[in-house]
């Protein structure tokens, strides 16, 4: 499961859970088909404060043409007025100022969402792994492993500023703390060969990695987002 934060782009959705259906314009659906319907949302009547989103496609419109069937009081008749059916699947819950998903190809076919998974252009790579925190083991590896994930890492690193903030025996210190061992070569940071270890050194910097209060193991997550609320716990004794 995925996550982004954006109060922006939610605020027409979630003023739904005040206003209902009027905080949107009216939709004339007198030929809803061409429309241009990207999703479909309603409220969790389950969980308070909770809107559901499914992507909708072209193949769930109920066509009047032809024979399609209908079923009611028991029988079935043809279908007289326009209609679509639901998917089985939702595309995202929306849950306070928060987006969680799974799959980031339908959510960006529901949502603006692209400036949160920006990537990092061969040149800001390069210039990244020129910083001078860092050693790059061997630099033609480095490049190869510069898949979309990677990609997207170095851009949030560079948004971040944290190499112009905090010095490379600093990050080293940091990572430390947290139960990951970051090599240094000559004060530099490194930069491993092997993706899977490149990866983890670049969530790190990405603020990406956590240590486990209980277990005390270093852990990758897909969210940053701060915890800012106090959670109270209620405990019940049963006789």
């Amino acid at each position: 499961m995925l996550c982004i934060t954006d109060d922006d782009l939610l605020a027409q959705l979630t003023e739904t859970l005040v206003n209902g259906a009027g905080a949107y314009d009216h939709l004339d659906i007198t030929n809803y088909d061409a429309a241009g319907i990207k999703a479909l949302f309603m409220h969790s009547e389950q969980i308070e404060g909770h809107i559901l989103i499914q992507k909708f496609r072209t193949s769930q419109y109920l066509q009047r043409k032809g024979l399609t069937l209908t079923f009611s009081d028991n029988q079935f008749g043809k279908l007289s007025e326009q209609g679509f059916s639901l998917d089985e699947r939702l595309g995202a819950v929306v849950r306070g100022d928060i987006i969680l998903f799974v799959s980031f190809p339908v959510l960006r076919s529901i949502l603006t969402v692209q400036e949160h998974f920006t990537e990092a252009t061969a040149q800001e790579v390069n210039e990244f792994a020129q910083h001078p925190s860092f050693y790059v083991e061997n630099p033609a590896v480095f490049k190869s492993h510069m898949d979309e994930r990677c990609r997207k890492l170095i851009r949030g690193i560079s948004k971040s500023k944290v190499l112009d903030d905090h010095s490379a025996e600093e990050i080293i210190t940091r990572a430390d703390s947290v139960g990951l061992a970051l090599n240094e070569d000559g004060g530099r940071i490194v930069l491993p060969s092997v993706k899977r270890d490149l990866k983890t050194v670049l969530s790190f910097l990405e603020e990406s990695v956590y240590k486990g209060i209980f277990s005390e193991e270093t852990y990758l997550t897909n969210s940053k987002r701060p915890v800012t609320q106090t959670v109270h716990l209620t405990f019940l004794a049963y006789e």
